[in-house]
């Protein structure tokens, strides 16, 4: 589960950003399924649209094609490498 994969994964201290993470998704994407999917957590609707890796330093969070995403607040938050699946690194609330 996400839940067994957070414990175990997830250095003890970015789990609260994970958390954090899995309540915005849950409230902003509440039809979305919640589930470990080529072994990282990922939210699916018909397909697999979010995600989360953890590293050793911060929790990469992204969004499949996700270029389109318009950032008004400007510098980006989200930034990619191959233009189509924008992504953040998060290390702290």
């Amino acid at each position: 589960t996400v839940d067994d994969f957070v414990k175990q994964r997830v250095a003890p201290e970015l789990q609260p950003i994970v958390e954090m993470v899995r309540g915005l998704m849950r409230e902003w994407a509440p039809k979305a399924t919640e589930e470990i999917s080529y072994g990282m957590p990922v939210w699916r609707g018909k397909l697999i649209f979010a995600w989360i890796i953890p590293t050793k330093k911060d929790i990469t969070f992204g969004f499949m094609r996700g270029a389109s995403f318009e950032d008004k607040f400007g510098p980006p938050l989200f930034y990619s490498s191959n233009n189509r699946s924008p992504r953040a690194s998060l290390c702290a609330i």
